[in-house]
């Protein structure tokens, strides 16, 4: 993985569809409605077909996700050039901005590290991670990580890397691995 330097609103916007690996929308379990010879058209995945028989046209909701499709879509388009600041990493998730300390933090999940983008610098914010992957904001401003090789859930201050609890059991059965988060 490489760490390209960009300007905050075209890093941020990279980040969001890499994060999304979404090439049809964020749909739920659909996309449209049925149809014979016209066109299916959904809200939810963008999709379209095209079949033979009758000539009716549905269109349906989706499968709950709802949204634009960001095929076709060039993250970069307008960026300029980028920089490669660091590579070297093993494979790296959850990129979460925090706005009050201007900083980029991200998951690099084998040797469960958190790493943090600071101006031009990267460096490691947290060793022994937990295998974090999904980072999210809290609404109160702290820092919240889902620790697949830990089996938890945990939360911090954004300025110190000591996590505790939130969670690592639903209905008396142990977490297996906990993955993306969205506060």
């Amino acid at each position: 993985m490489r760490t390209f330097r960009l300007g905050v609103a075209s890093a941020l916007s990279v980040l969001a569809v890499a994060a999304c690996g979404d090439s049809g929308g964020s749909s739920g379990a659909g996309g449209g409605g049925t149809t014979g010879t016209g066109t299916a058209t959904g809200t939810g995945g963008g999709a379209s077909s095209s079949g033979s028989g009758g000539t009716s046209t549905t269109t349906g909701s989706g499968g709950g996700g709802g949204g634009p499709s960001w095929e076709g879509v060039d993250p970069l388009d307008g960026a300029g050039v980028a920089t490669l600041i660091e590579d070297g990493f093993e494979f790296v998730e959850g990129p979460l901005w925090l706005a009050s300390l201007g900083v980029l933090r991200w998951s690099d999940i084998p040797p469960a590290r958190i790493h943090e983008l600071d101006g031009d610098a990267v460096s490691t914010w947290r060793s022994a991670s937990g295998g974090s992957n999904g980072l999210a904001l809290l609404p109160d401003g702290r820092l919240l990580a889902c620790e697949g090789a830990a089996r938890r859930v945990a939360v911090s201050n954004v300025d110190a890397p000591a996590f505790s609890l939130v969670v690592d059991t639903f209905e008396g059965d142990a977490f297996n691995a906990p993955n993306d988060a969205i506060a």
